[in-house]
C-alpha cells in the first residue's frame, strides 16, 4: 500500500504550526519553512514537511539551552515579550 502525503492549504499548515497565515508566509520568505508546491495557481505544503519543521524545532529545543529561545527564533520574537504576553 502506498502512503499518500497530504497537501495542506496555507491556513491548514499555519494551524499545524500554531501561527497565522501571514506568519507562515513570512517564515517561507525567510527560509524557516519550506516553499510550497505550486499546482496551477494553488500553493500547497506537504504535511510531512510541516511535521519535519516541528520535529526540527523540538530537536533544537532538546539540544539547546532554552526551548523558549528556540521557539522565539522560529517565530522571530523576543523571549521577554513572549513570556510577558503568555503570563499576564
Amino acid at each position: 500500500m502506498n502512503c499518500i502525503d497530504l497537501l495542506l492549504k496555507d491556513g491548514e499548515a499555519a494551524t499545524m504550526l500554531g501561527c497565522s497565515k501571514s506568519t507562515l508566509w513570512r517564515r517561507v520568505s525567510d527560509g524557516t519553512i519550506p516553499r510550497p508546491v505550486k499546482i496551477g495557481g494553488m500553493s500547497r505544503w506537504l504535511q510531512s514537511e510541516i511535521k519535519a519543521v516541528i520535529e526540527q524545532a523540538i530537536a533544537q529545543r532538546d539540544a539547546g539551552p532554552s526551548g523558549l529561545v528556540v521557539l522565539c527564533l522560529l517565530l522571530k520574537t523576543s523571549p521577554s515579550s513572549r513570556y510577558k504576553r503568555d503570563n499576564r
